[in-house]
């Protein structure tokens, strides 16, 4: 998480190999200094985990204060994309559209669009949509690079077929290798935000049967992703009604603690003028999860105290156990789809 360590880009720092076999890397660290890392193979989709492919928490280390170096080693049991795990969703209701343009970002990525069941069989039918950040990990087992993914597809299905939600075109937006600029409102939030309004939505309405109002338009992300999915929906309300934030990470820049919770801060000086929106908060007590309490309830205080209240525009979760990865977001996914 360190910005001598990439600031979680994933190919942040390259380690070169070895005669002995063994990759290495040298980083340069204040002492006392405290980071979070994980090895990739140059992207996300291709990060270790655990033996079976579950996902893994991140590494922790704190630079020695009474050395002048230290050697970290560790290995390497599996690669997320070695081993997939099938959510038996007909990929042919996921639409891929490849090098779509950012402009005042000045970078591409793909987009992948997951149809609803009855999208082929009802021409006349528009649908509500789903704006999700980080989008690779939508659904990842089905498009191919991941085991682990959100499970949204499926939860979404099971959620029409009982009438609990309607059914909805989900937009999957991947994340780039500038992502915690991207998802931080104040970095280069605003220009994410300029993308996803004045370029992606619009040509998703365009190219598909939506509903394009604001009251069936919503944004999800988790992490970085809950973060600006909550700025989007208070600063663009005009287009966004909804907001599902998963483990959202109140306490970004998290590298600078003097820094650390700059967003909620901002919030707590007063929440932006918006139309009625609905937010759903969420965070786990476990791993990364575990540092946001403190932070997080502040921020649920000045968004009530900015006029939300719970239970009506906005419902607020702490799941016990729960962790930073997507085989726990998957887990209780259902609820935001539904709140």
């Amino acid at each position: 998480d360190a910005p001598e360590l990439g600031a979680w880009r994933a190919a942040g720092v390259p380690l070169t190999l070895g005669a002995d076999g063994v990759h290495r890397a040298t980083v340069r660290l204040a002492a006392g200094t405290s980071i979070l890392y994980k090895a990739t193979r140059g992207e996300w989709s291709a990060e270790e985990t655990t033996a079976d492919g579950s996902p893994l928490e991140n590494r922790k280390f704190k630079v020695p204060t009474d050395v002048d170096s230290a050697v970290v080693p560790f290995t390497v049991v599996a690669w997320r994309d070695e081993t997939r795990r099938p959510v038996g969703l007909d990929t042919g209701r996921i639409r891929v559209h490849e090098k779509f343009r950012a402009t005042r970002l000045g970078n591409e990525r793909r987009l992948f669009v997951l149809l609803p069941p009855s999208y082929a069989t009802s021409p006349e039918r528009r649908y509500p949509v789903i704006y999700a950040h980080d989008g690779q990990n939508m659904f990842a087992s089905v498009t191919g690079g991941a085991r682990w993914d959100w499970n949204v597809d499926t939860v979404l299905d099971r959620l029409a077929a009982s009438g609990g939600v309607p059914e909805a075109i989900v937009v999957g937006v991947p994340s780039t290798d500038i992502r915690m600029e991207e998802y931080d409102p104040l970095a280069k939030g605003a220009d994410y935000a300029d993308f996803l309004i004045r370029e992606v939505k619009p040509f998703i309405d365009r190219t598909y049967r939506t509903k394009p109002d604001r009251l069936h338009t919503t944004t999800m992300g988790s992490s970085m992703g809950g973060l600006i999915s909550s700025d989007l929906a208070l600063r663009h309300s005009d287009v966004f009604s909804r907001a599902a934030c998963l483990s959202i990470h109140v306490i970004h820049p998290m590298q600078d603690p003097a820094a650390s919770g700059a967003w909620v801060r901002a919030i707590e000086a007063g929440v932006p003028k918006h139309q009625a929106v609905r937010l759903y908060l969420d965070r786990g007590t476990a791993g990364l999860d575990g540092q946001y309490g403190p932070l997080f309830d502040r921020l649920v205080g000045a968004l009530e105290r900015g006029g939300f209240a719970r239970g009506k525009s906005l419902d607020v979760v702490v799941t016990e156990g729960g962790e930073h990865n997507e085989a726990a977001w998957a887990a209780r996914v259902d609820r935001p789809l539904r709140f």
